[in-house]
């Protein structure tokens, strides 16, 4: 599965990260209401995959990642309004 490139623009945009799952048996361990994490988000975009953390269940499960670096430094501001606004205060 994929995101339409618009979408996943648009997602990064607002500082959401558009992960996919690397093994998609995974969503079958996913309820809903589920507390998910990423811990140590800024620091795991820097790599292919996140892992993310269900703390409901204690189990853990890799997801493909894969961002430019303009796109890491917008999904680290928080979103483009962040970054565009980071900016103008320097």
């Amino acid at each position: 599965m994929s995101f339409a490139r618009i979408h996943r623009a648009n997602l990064i945009n607002n500082g959401i990260l558009p992960l996919t799952f690397v093994d998609p048996a995974d969503l079958d361990t996913l309820t809903q209401g589920d507390e998910l994490v990423i811990e140590d988000a800024s620091v795991q975009i820097e790599n292919k995959t996140v892992t993310v953390k269900n703390w409901t269940t204690g189990k853990s499960f890799v997801t493909a990642a894969g961002f430019s670096e303009y796109e890491k430094e917008m999904l680290k501001a928080g979103g483009l309004i962040n970054l565009i606004g980071g900016r103008n205060d320097a």
